[in-house]
């Protein structure tokens, strides 16, 4: 993908080199970081954004979407071709915003009484995954580990082996 985020050339940055600045270039407001926080929760689909408790409006949703596809935070896999209807996962480089996520909601949670983490459904295998698992050459087996951190916090562990036809464990 020819991305100019990705690039190392200084003169892509829109206001300055300095890394919290770029950051703020992509999630510079709540929705884009929350949309984030529901595909690490578990949702993939539009209509599953749309029907987080903050209510984000289907304009600002399609643009932070796009905001984060062209950061390369996530991809679109399509799951129905007539109407077209895609599916929302992380990159490699999105996962490395989960731990940002932790970092926030437990200083959330220390700071904000009375507030709570959103209910996670990383506990059950996701369409995505059903689907590579359908259409790989190869079988993909996922075991997945949760335990609870102090504050409340919901810590999914997730362990993927990729197994080949003669059994042998791909990393």
């Amino acid at each position: 993908m020819n991305n100019p985020i990705l690039k190392l050339d200084k003169s892509v940055y829109k206001n300055s080199t300095c890394p919290i600045t770029n950051v703020l270039d992509v999630f510079g407001d709540k929705w884009t970081i929350l949309i984030v926080r529901d595909i690490v929760l578990g949702k993939e689909r539009y209509q599953e954004f749309l029907s987080s408790p903050e209510k984000i409006s289907t304009n600002i949703l399609a643009g932070r979407l796009k905001r984060l596809l062209d950061a390369d935070i996530i991809v679109r896999r399509a799951y129905q071709y007539k109407p077209a209807r895609y599916a929302y996962i992380l990159t490699s480089r999105g996962e490395g915003l989960k731990s940002v996520l932790q970092v926030l909601a437990t200083w959330g949670l220390k700071n904000f009484p009375g507030t709570e983490v959103l209910p996670s459904k990383l506990g059950t295998e996701s369409r995505h995954l059903r689907r590579q698992r359908m259409f790989a050459d190869k079988e993909v087996a996922c075991n997945r580990k949760v335990t609870r951190e102090p504050a409340s916090t919901l810590v999914c562990n997730v362990v993927t082996d990729v197994t080949d036809k003669t059994g042998t464990i791909a990393h």
